[in-house]
């Protein structure tokens, strides 16, 4: 991934979560545990969070197409806390795309 899609993925999660702060955006459940998608009207947001078997949280944005398709992904690992509804964390070790 070049800088400039880095930059742009962290514009875009910055933004999701001042949104979903503001109350501007909703996540919906889905069938896998711990996985929520914000629905667009021409994508959507897919975040997933799974522990790890050192005791850590993986969590990982996908960006979908209008077909659903996964056009993007960034995961990012964090140490175990505060991330409400995936359980855990504050920021961690190690961003990859």
């Amino acid at each position: 991934m070049t800088d400039q899609t880095d930059d742009a993925l962290t514009d875009l999660i910055n933004k999701l979560i001042d949104a979903t702060h503001e109350k501007k955006i909703g996540w919906a459940e889905t069938d896998e545990k711990d996985t929520y998608l914000y629905a667009a009207r021409n994508s959507s947001i897919l975040v997933a969070g799974r522990d790890t078997s050192e005791g850590r949280l993986r969590v990982t944005l996908r960006i979908l197409n209008h077909e659903g398709t996964t056009v993007e992904s960034l995961s990012s690992t964090w140490t175990a806390s505060l991330l409400p509804g995936i359980g855990g964390a504050t920021r961690g070790h190690g961003t990859t795309c």
